[in-house]
């Protein structure tokens, strides 16, 4: 709700991951699939009205159901996975087996720009949890968002139309 009341123009979610196979390790990259939406693209009325606005007078806002508000990003949020993902490998940071992945995931159900959600490693796996508590890790995991923030000023590229 902060991201979409304040109109950012990303939205991130940072998260660690556990397994229950301890050998599994790495980042992750996530984000919506728009085949998650199949029956709800389109079928929704949006609805304009008037809102007070704090000081006085009044604003005009589209009413969104909350549910659908990803609908209209998913590729540009596949597009910023890859290209976060290019930006972790390139930052020697481990990837899991499955890099990139789009699932339905909670915390990007609602947001109303493009979203990913970035799991940064296993908790489970010693060699994981060693180098997240490092400040060399977590620099190289700034660098990597920050370069992919960097890039992605330029415009989001639209995503593969295929997905």
């Amino acid at each position: 709700a902060l991201a979409n009341n304040n109109k950012a123009d990303l939205f991130i979610s940072l998260h660690l991951n556990a397994s229950v196979r301890p050998s599994l390790r790495g980042a992750q990259v996530l984000s919506l699939r728009l085949d998650d939406y199949a029956g709800r693209a389109g079928t929704s009325d949006t609805a304009s009205i008037p809102v007070a606005v704090l000081g006085g007078g009044t604003r005009v806002i589209e009413v969104l159901p909350w549910e659908t508000a990803q609908v209209g990003f998913t590729r540009q949020s596949a597009a910023v996975a890859d290209i976060l993902r290019r930006h972790l490998a390139a930052a020697s940071i481990p990837i899991l087996t499955t890099p990139s992945s789009e699932l339905a995931l909670r915390p990007l159900v609602g947001v109303n720009m493009p979203a990913v959600l970035i799991e940064l490693g296993m908790l489970s796996n010693a060699d994981d949890e060693r180098e997240l508590n490092s400040t060399e890790m977590t620099a190289r995991f700034i660098d990597a968002i920050l370069s992919t923030i960097g890039e992605i000023r330029q415009g989001i590229p639209s995503g593969d139309q295929s997905r």
